[in-house]
C-alpha cells in the first residue's frame, strides 16, 4: 500500500517479501496503473518501534518471541519500499507522471508484459535480459550507438563481456561496421566465434604515413613548443617526401629551391628509400636550405636529426608507405575490425586511435557531403561505430592526447555524419567530463568508489538516485539507461563465450604449479581461450 507519493517518487508498504530491489512494481489506482522501480528496500517490525533504551529490548524480544518470533510472516513484520515512478502504463505507455498516485494505492509486482510494454523490447540490439523478470529480454535500440555509448564498471564486473555481446549483435545482425581499438587483446579471439564467421577482421599493420597531415606527422615526432624551425624544416621534408613519392603533385617555392640546389639530384635519389630512411634522407640534403635564416642552423639541424630517430625508433614500426592508402581496407565495412593494440604503449596506441578517428569522420564528412550535392559518392561508403577501450587512458580528464581531440570531435559532430562512438573504461573519473557528457546511451555496471560514481551522476541527469543501485550489483549485471528507452532496465547481459578472459584464480594456480616444479601448460593456455 502507497504511504506517501510525488510525481517523482512513492513510498508503500507490504507485509510481505513480495519485491526486490531492482524489480518492477506496478502501483494500481483504480484503472489507472503506474509503473515503477523498486529503488531499496528496508525491513521493520512495529513492535521493536517503541525500543528506546536496551533494558526495554528485552522485553520487546520477548513478547515478539511468544508472537511467533523474528521469521518471515511474524506479527509485526513489515517492508518498506522505496519506487521510482517511470510512467503509466495503458494502450501505450507513457513516460511521464503527472499526478502522483493516491495514498492508499495497492502495489504489486509487474508482469512480463507490463515490463515488454514500457520497454518497447520488439526490435533492437539484444544485450541480455531484464534482472529480475529474465522472460522478457533486454534490448538497446540500435540507433542509439550514433548518439554514443559508455560502458563503465569496476575491474571484473563484466565492462568487456558487455562490450563484446554489443558489438557482436551490431555486426551479425544489423550488418554492422565497427572499429574497435582492443588495448589488451581481449577481443581477438572473435575471428574465431562461430556466431561471427566471416565477419570479424584482427588487425595488427602499420599506416601509410603519406595519409596523415602534416600537422598530424609533426605531432608525432615530439618537438617541444619552441622548436619552431625545427618543426617547419620537418614539416617542409615531409611535404617534399610527399611530392616525390607521388602522392601530391603540388610543389611550392620552398621546395623548388631544395630541388634546384646542387643537392637536387641527390634528394631526388631519396624517393627509393623505405619512409623511413627516405625522410632522413631529405631532412640531411634539405635541413640546411629549410633552417636557413634560423639561429644555430646546424645545431638545429643536428637536433632535429636526433628528434626524427627517436620518434622512427618509437613509431617506425606503425608507418610504412607500403601500407594501403584507402581507409577501406583499415576499417572494412560490414565486418567487426579489431585494432590489437596489446603490443603497443600508450603513444603508440594513441597515434593509431586518433589517426583512425580522423580518417573515418573526415571520409564520413566527404561521403555525406557529395551524396547532398548529387555527386559520385564520395568518402567511406558506411556508417561506422568506434569503440575505445581503455578510454580513461586514450581520452583522460587531463592530458592532451590526440585521441582526445579527435574523440571530442566524433562526439560533437558524429551522429550528424554517421560515425558512433562507444567509450569502455573502468575508471570514469579518469574520463573527459566533455567527451562522457556527450554519451546518450549509459551501459553502467557495478560502481563503488564515490569519485567515480560522482562522475557517472555529473555526465548523466537521468541517472540521479539511481546511482544507489550500481554498488549492488553482481558481475554481469548492468543498469541500462539508452536513448530512445523509455524507462531504465536491470539486465543480466549475455555471455561473450570468444571473449580472452583474465582470471586471477588462474594466475594463483601459476604460483602453485611453478613452485612445485611444473605444471599443465596445455590447460593454462586452455583457460585463456
Amino acid at each position: 500500500m502507497v504511504t506517501h507519493s510525488s510525481p517523482l517518487e512513492a513510498t508503500a508498504f507490504t507485509a510481505g517479501r513480495a519485491l526486490s530491489v531492482g524489480q518492477y512494481a506496478v502501483v494500481e489506482e483504480g484503472d489507472r496503473k503506474y509503473l515503477a522501480l523498486v529503488t531499496s528496500v528496508e525491513h521493520g517490525n512495529s513492535l521493536l518501534e517503541a525500543v528506546r533504551a536496551p533494558r526495554e529490548a528485552s522485553f520487546y524480544l520477548k513478547s515478539l518471541e511468544s508472537l511467533g518470533g523474528v521469521a518471515e510472516g511474524a506479527t509485526g513484520n513489515y517492508y518498506s519500499v522505496r519506487l521510482k515512478l517511470l510512467g503509466v502504463l495503458g494502450s501505450s505507455f507513457v513516460p511521464e507522471v503527472g499526478q502522483p498516485p493516491l495514498v492508499g494505492s495497492c502495489v504489486r509486482p509487474a508482469t512480463d508484459d507490463e515490463v515488454r510494454e514500457a520497454l518497447r523490447v520488439d526490435a533492437g540490439v539484444r544485450l541480455g535480459v531484464v534482472k529480475a523478470q529474465q522472460g522478457v529480454e533486454a534490448m538497446m535500440p540500435a540507433e542509439a550507438v550514433f548518439k554514443h555509448v559508455a560502458v563503465l564498471a569496476m575491474t571484473g564486473y563484466g565492462k568487456s563481456n558487455a562490450t563484446c555481446v554489443l558489438v557482436r549483435e551490431l555486426v551479425k545482425n544489423y550488418g554492422a561496421t565497427v572499429l574497435l581499438l582492443d588495448a589488451h587483446g581481449e577481443y581477438v579471439g572473435l575471428e574465431d566465434d562461430p556466431e561471427l564467421d566471416g565477419l570479424v577482421m584482427v588487425h595488427r599493420g602499420a599506416f601509410n604515413p603519406f595519409t596523415m597531415s602534416e600537422a598530424d606527422f609533426v605531432n608525432l615526432a615530439g618537438l617541444p613548443p619552441n622548436a619552431s624551425n625545427e618543426a617547419r624544416a620537418l614539416r617542409l621534408s615531409f611535404r617534399l617526401l610527399r611530392y616525390l613519392k607521388g602522392y601530391s603533385s603540388s610543389l611550392d617555392d620552398d621546395l623548388r629551391k631544395c630541388l634546384d640546389n646542387a643537392h637536387g639530384r641527390e634528394v631526388a635519389s631519396c624517393a627509393s628509400k623505405e619512409f623511413s630512411e627516405a625522410l632522413r634522407c631529405v631532412v640531411n640534403r634539405c635541413g640546411d636550405e629549410f633552417l636557413r635564416g634560423a639561429n644555430s642552423a646546424k645545431q638545429s639541424l643536428a637536433s632535429l636529426l636526433n628528434r626524427l630517430d627517436d620518434a622512427l625508433h618509437d613509431l617506425g614500426r606503425l608507418l610504412s608507405d607500403s601500407a594501403p592508402v584507402d581507409l577501406t581496407s583499415l576499417v572494412v565495412p560490414g565486418k567487426l575490425n579489431v585494432y590489437d593494440l596489446s603490443e603497443y604503449d600508450v603513444n603508440e596506441a594513441d597515434v593509431v586511435a586518433s589517426y583512425l578517428l580522423r580518417r573515418l569522420l573526415e571520409e564520413r564528412k566527404r561521403y555525406e557531403r557529395s551524396l547532398y550535392e548529387g555527386d559520385e559518392p564520395r568518402g567511406y561508403p558506411t556508417p561506422v561505430v568506434v569503440v575505445l577501450e581503455e578510454a580513461h587512458v586514450l581520452v583522460p580528464a587531463n592530458g592532451n592526447t590526440e585521441t582526445r581531440y579527435w574523440a571530442a570531435r566524433v562526439a560533437r559532430e558524429g551522429r550528424k555524419f554517421g560515425v558512433g562512438l562507444v567509450l569502455v573504461s573502468q575508471r570514469p573519473r579518469g574520463l573527459d567530463v566533455d567527451v562522457l557528457s556527450q554519451t546518450s546511451t549509459k551501459l553502467l555496471l557495478r560502481m563503488v568508489e564515490p569519485e567515480d560514481l560522482s562522475q557517472v551522476r555529473s555526465s548523466s541527469e537521468a541517472l540521479g538516485d539511481l546511482a544507489e543501485l550500481l554498488p549492488g550489483l553482481r558481475p554481469g549485471e548492468g543498469l541500462l539507461l539508452a536513448d530512445g528507452l523509455p524507462v531504465p532496465a536491470l539486465v543480466k547481459l549475455d555471455l561473450c563465450q570468444s571473449l580472452r578472459r583474465f582470471s586471477s584464480g588462474r594466475f594463483l594456480k601459476e604460483w602453485k604449479d611453478y613452485a612445485s616444479g611444473g605444471g599443465d601448460i596445455g590447460g593454462l593456455l586452455g583457460e585463456l581461450t
